[in-house]
């Protein structure tokens, strides 16, 4: 059993090693458990650590469960703390004994690497909880810099006398003999002495004052920290939405491009173009339902072999569809093509039969109309002329008479 402090420096004491030898794990051990002393206890409330790699019972060898059998509980025997290993609910004979861990961990490394292996329903995936430090180096950090931490030090060593709100405050949290360790006990008194050996009144003031201030920054950051963790919460839930909606119209913007792009190369035909025949037609608007089906059928196919597979289905479908099926493909496939402007790219550059008739009536006049002007010229000649001739056959006459 050791104590939160020495602990934490076994643990760093270890974690050094390991890293000079390069036999640092992926995942520490897990075999110590942390035992709570209550606050009526009349030492006071303290943290220890059970250290179960060196003598443990058969409850260390428990296996995690997300849905366990069994919990851990602080009990008194003998007037002694003990760690007891507790059922949850009735077991079944052959059923195995497990308890949640209730492990955290700031390392996503370790939390990746603890892989959970129950199998029950709701497992969580990892026997570890992963909680960021964020949350906690942001409350501390806004509300507890360095500076003020040290400041409260200072203010600590300068008071001579436990003001009565310090003392309140470490009589709330059930601090006493037990949570300052050795520090408490007093080696020098003699055993007889009306003085009490381990008494609160060994602790220097300065350290008690020391430790009021940093049980009063507790309380605020149980009041702080949820706020915190919800409004980082709402942060990252907003920058994900965000991120998605942004995501989706880039994704619709190039969708649109690319349809725009063939829907000019395909459904708008070039000059002189023909309408697609009915089965490449039918192809091309069943190839996805196809390739999905084949994909579902053969998962393994790809590429080549895919598209070879998903032709081979289309034509075993169009072998197989009747005639008159086959001609509503084709009146689709012509109606489609003369929406994309197929039929007006084909009569583009040719004359239509009232602009041929019409050419062809301009050229008929065009023909007609200098003859008749001809035959107009002549009869105006003729007519010119024939009273000359008159004229010539009356001085004739005269003359012969």
């Amino acid at each position: 059993v050791y104590p939160a402090w020495r602990w934490c420096e076994k643990l760093d004491a270890i974690e050094r090693v390991q890293k000079e030898k390069n036999l640092r794990p992926n995942l520490p051990d897990f075999y110590n458990m942390a035992m709570e002393r209550p606050k009526k206890d009349p030492r006071g409330y303290c943290l220890l650590f059970v250290d179960a790699s060196r003598k443990s019972g058969l409850g260390s060898s428990f296996s995690h469960s997300c849905n366990p059998t069994c919990e851990v509980r602080v009990v008194s025997l003998h007037g002694k703390l003990q760690l007891s290993m507790t059922t949850l609910r009735d077991l079944e004979q052959g059923e195995e004994l497990t308890f949640d861990y209730n492990a955290v961990t700031e390392s996503l490394d370790e939390y990746r690497f603890a892989v959970c292996l129950c199998g029950q329903r709701r497992c969580r995936g990892s026997f570890l909880h992963y909680a960021t430090a964020d949350c906690y180096q942001q409350v501390l950090s806004r509300n507890s810099p360095m500076a003020a931490r040290f400041a409260n030090l200072v203010r600590g060593c300068t008071k001579q006398v436990m003001s009565r709100e310090d003392s309140a405050i470490l009589a709330r949290h059930g601090f006493n003999t037990a949570a300052f360790g050795a520090v408490s006990f007093n080696h020098h008194a003699a055993a007889t002495s009306l003085v009490s050996r381990d008494s609160i009144d060994n602790v220097p003031i300065w350290l008690r004052t020391y430790v009021a201030d940093c049980l009063r920054y507790i309380e605020y950051e149980r009041r702080a920290l949820p706020v915190a963790l919800l409004c980082n919460q709402m942060e990252r839930m907003s920058k994900e939405s965000k991120a998605a909606v942004a995501k989706r119209k880039s994704s619709s913007k190039k969708s649109k491009s690319e349809s725009a792009v063939s829907g000019s190369s395909s459904s708008k035909p070039t000059k002189e173009s023909k309408p697609k025949s009915s089965y490449f037609y039918y192809l091309e608007k069943k190839r996805s339902q196809f390739e999905a089906a084949t994909k579902k059928k053969h998962g393994s196919l790809r590429g080549l072999e895919l598209a070879q597979a998903v032709n081979k289905e289309v034509a075993k479908s169009w072998a197989g569809m009747s005639d008159a099926k086959k001609e509503v493909w084709k009146k689709k496939a012509v109606a489609e093509w003369k929406k994309g402007g197929g039929s007006k790219n084909k009569d583009k550059g040719k004359p239509s039969k009232q602009e041929m008739q019409r050419k062809s009536k301009d050229k008929s006049g065009k023909e007609s109309q200098p003859l008749k002007v001809t035959t107009k010229a002549k009869a105006k000649k003729s007519e010119s002329v024939a009273p000359s001739d008159a004229a010539s056959l009356k001085g004739e006459k005269s003359a012969s008479k």
